[in-house]
């Protein structure tokens, strides 16, 4: 009796198997399977049911579920039973089968050719900055002239105040009245 309540409760899920993992053709082998689980069975125990009865051991083994549209679905007790004549397709592939490997698009100089663009860039502002010597010198000669005028016209300012200082003499009163 229990066992007919087992049963009850068991669902059946065909399965169309796509077995990529086996051979990098273009047509893999393709096979029906069928798996019993309960209704309310969590994703782990749906995938190690598909993984025994496939005989799937290696745990790099990638189980894609599909629904009839094509698009993936998440394998779980909720999945609804179908029957043989409407399977579910279930692709069988290896990590990363998919994926093809571009060519590397990065090109790495090599060690000399980094030197020599770094050298041939040290040598082009050694070129600049000796191209611009003359003109420095004459730059640095024209402010230090300036600046000597500067002082120069600061120091007869200051001159002539000390001048002007020396000669003044005390005549006695202030001959405007301070207005505090």
């Amino acid at each position: 009796m229990s066992e007919k309540r087992d049963e009850k409760k068991l669902k059946t899920i065909w399965f169309l198997v796509r077995r990529f993992d086996l051979a990098d053709l273009q047509k893999p082998p393709i096979m029906l399977h069928e798996v019993r689980i309960s209704d309310n069975c969590s994703s782990f125990v749906m995938l190690l049911a598909i993984r025994k009865e496939l005989n799937l051991l290696d745990p790099d083994i990638v189980l894609k579920l599909k629904n009839h549209a094509g698009s993936l679905i998440i394998p779980k007790g909720s999945i609804e039973a179908n029957t043989k004549s409407t399977p579910y397709p279930l692709e069988v592939a290896r990590v990363h089968q998919s994926i093809k490997p571009k060519e590397k698009s990065v090109v790495f100089p090599e060690y000399t050719e980094v030197l020599k663009t770094t050298l041939q860039g040290f040598v082009t502002r050694i070129e600049r900055i000796e191209s611009e010597l003359p003109e420095m010198n004459n730059k640095r000669q024209y402010k230090i002239e300036r600046e000597m005028q500067e002082l120069d016209r600061k120091l007869s300012f200051l001159e002539r105040r000390f001048n002007d200082a020396e000669q003044t003499k005390w005549q006695g009163m202030l001959k405007k009245n301070p207005l505090w």
